[in-house]
């Protein structure tokens, strides 16, 4: 695996930078040519491709700056996914971690503004059983409020646990946000319109009417398309994330990510895989970028997005990454 950060001047600088991390230190097929990032982490298999972007509210008012994004589209034959790491701010700081074991994997993390973190990954699930495929991309993108919340204006950041917001693997959201990529703009369209900012992952060989399934939620059923999820926000790793320090052993546990799918799109859900290279910790008392030893590896902790309280607090949610074997 490795490791590696820089502050880079913006998202065009950001970007190259993946391109050199991704080749040189991860031995990926990667370049950047201008303004668009393409990844090719399994020869013949998933293109990922990203480029600077703008995710912008539902509504007309919008965060008078809130910042741009990196468009992230996973594509495989015809089928393509597209996730957002949104409501960047600034590139004072950021940090790449990425390996080969289980599976191919990256995880960018960005510091925005101070003490607010942004999270993209994109990769392949370590899965469970003998399907194929398993690429999958996912990033975080807020919502913003129309009307006044907790005091504030509109255009005020949505709580992190809003279906109009989504969190790293959660299957929480049930619509995507309007997007400019390279230029074009893209409406919210329909629960399934491929050009939405779901994030998902690629299944194959398996049970079902689409080799693509996305982090959605939805109230009926069928689903209108196959769903994963399993992430911060969903059922699955509550009774493991909530707890925090262990009292037995006095540790902040590392949960493994858990994705499960939805193939059937008839709120079945099946264990596939797990995220390689990163775990959920309860951040309760760890500090955002401190280095944690636990199990015997070194881990670099962030949170989900922010720690303290505020806008864009996702309170004790944080994310450990693997740095050191």
């Amino acid at each position: 695996m490795a490791y590696y950060d820089f502050a880079p001047t913006d998202i065009d600088e950001t970007l190259s930078q993946i391109a050199s991390f991704c080749s040189n230190q991860l031995g990926w097929s990667a370049g950047y040519t201008n303004g668009e990032l393409t990844i090719t982490p399994k020869a013949g298999e998933a293109l990922f491709t990203l480029l600077e972007g703008d995710v912008n509210s539902s509504s007309a008012l919008q965060d008078p700056d809130p910042g741009n994004s990196i468009i992230m589209e996973m594509t495989e034959g015809s089928d393509y996914i597209r996730a957002a790491i949104g409501s960047i701010k600034s590139t004072s700081l950021v940090w790449l971690h990425g390996g080969n074991t289980p599976e191919p994997w990256l995880l960018i993390t960005i510091l925005s503004e101070p003490g607010i973190y942004r999270h993209g990954f994109l990769g392949y699930v370590a899965r469970y059983g003998t399907w194929s495929g398993g690429a999958i991309c996912d990033g975080v993108f807020w919502d913003y409020t129309s009307t006044s919340q907790d005091g504030q204006p509109v255009d005020y950041p949505e709580s992190f646990t809003s279906s109009d917001c989504h969190m790293l693997f959660s299957s929480n959201t049930y619509y995507a946000r309007n997007y400019v990529d390279n230029g074009v703009y893209y409406s919210n369209g329909t629960f399934y319109q491929q050009d939405r900012l779901d994030g998902g992952v690629f299944i194959r060989g398996v049970h079902g009417d689409s080799p693509v399934a996305r982090f959605k939620k939805t109230s009926s059923y069928p689903a209108p398309c196959p769903r994963v999820g399993g992430g911060f926000l969903d059922s699955y790793a509550s009774q493991a994330r909530d707890p925090g320090v262990m009292p037995l052993s006095g540790e902040a546990a590392l949960v493994p990510i858990t994705l499960f799918a939805d193939m059937l799109r008839n709120n079945t859900w099946t264990p596939i895989g797990h995220v390689p290279g990163i775990r959920m910790v309860n951040i309760e008392e760890l500090d955002p970028e401190a280095i944690y030893t636990y199990a015997g590896l070194t881990w670099r902790v962030f949170p989900l997005a922010r720690k303290t309280s505020g806008y864009y607090s996702t309170g004790n949610h944080g994310i450990a990454v693997l740095q050191e074997t």
